[in-house]
């Protein structure tokens, strides 16, 4: 018997019950069966005597086969059969994708949409914009590239030892002086910093440090003098105004495990968390070895004689 209708799938229920007394509750085990399909794919129309099919009928009927035969369970006391019915209802529904075709990684919209098809839960719909924005933060913290870099010019005010650093600011890649010729200024830790640095002294700056939001000179500048800093930059983050930044149009991979592995808390031991995770880790790490490359790749060999 093909079960591609809703008469057809009552009649299998029945069969696999093979307990007649059940069979006026066979629609309630559809029901309910049902409604959990319905929190966990998208557009699971409600079957009856009207609507006979829908897209998981036809493409996957033994989910609702098994789901239906578990719901049953009340009426089964130590059936050893729950066990088989749960463990298939388990393996086909894993089997269930319901690929949207409007999802692609070219703009917010369709990038949401993407992570709404991989994740399968419809009920996480509203908050997978949070799962989005959690994984921006990640990537910010986690990433550092070329497409990341900005070059960012400000003056110094004699007499005053600090300078505030861009709002966008992640790290410092090189600060130095637009005299003729340049002038490098180096960084050192706060401690080193302090120990170590003319920090009272006047004159022209030669080490740096962040404070804050702040970088602190040493000397303390005695004109005014340009900066200019090359640093890594957090991108604008993705929303109904940006619709796409430096992560989604460059490292989408990475930027759609994160989102999937924010949803943890939400899908507790779901198997398929350790799968985005090391896909994460290896989008990383290719990401990171990539950019090496073609940052250093097109430098010649050099060989040194003994």
């Amino acid at each position: 018997m093909a079960l591609n209708s809703y008469t057809n799938l009552k009649a299998a229920i029945a069969n696999y019950l093979a307990r007649s007394d059940l069979t006026d509750e066979i629609p309630d085990f559809i029901d309910l069966c049902e409604a959990k399909l319905q929190r966990r794919f998208v557009g699971v129309t409600t079957l009856s005597t009207s609507v006979t099919t829908n897209w998981l009928l036809t493409a996957h009927p033994d989910v609702y086969l098994y789901g239906s035969l578990l719901e049953a369970q009340p009426y089964l006391i130590d059936d050893a059969r729950i066990a088989t019915w749960s463990q298939l209802f388990d393996k086909v529904v894993a089997e269930v994708r319901l690929p949207d075709t409007t999802a692609n990684f070219t703009n917010y919209t369709g990038f949401k949409l993407m992570v709404a098809d991989w994740l399968a839960r419809p009920d996480l719909t509203t908050i997978i914009p949070t799962f989005i924005a959690l994984a921006e933060a990640r990537l910010a913290r986690e990433l550092r590239t070329r497409k990341m870099l900005v070059v960012a010019r400000a003056d110094t005010t004699s007499g005053q030892e600090t300078l505030g650093i861009p709002t966008d600011f992640l790290e410092m890649r090189d600060v130095h002086l637009r005299t003729n010729p340049a002038s490098p200024v180096k960084y050192l830790s706060p401690n080193t910093f302090f120990a170590t640095s003319r920090t009272t002294d006047s004159g022209k700056p030669v080490n740096y440090t962040i404070l804050s939001s702040e970088i602190q000179f040493a000397p303390i500048p005695d004109t005014t003098y340009s900066v200019q800093m090359l640093y890594y930059a957090k991108p604008t983050v993705l929303s109904s105004t940006t619709s796409s930044n430096i992560f989604l149009a460059n490292y989408p991979d990475a930027l759609l495990y994160a989102a999937l592995g924010e949803a943890a808390p939400y899908l507790m031991n779901d198997a398929r968390l350790q799968t985005w995770g090391t896909l994460y880790d290896r989008a990383i790490s290719t990401i990171s070895v990539a950019d090496q490359s073609s940052e250093y790749g097109g430098q010649p060999m050099s060989m040194s004689v003994r």
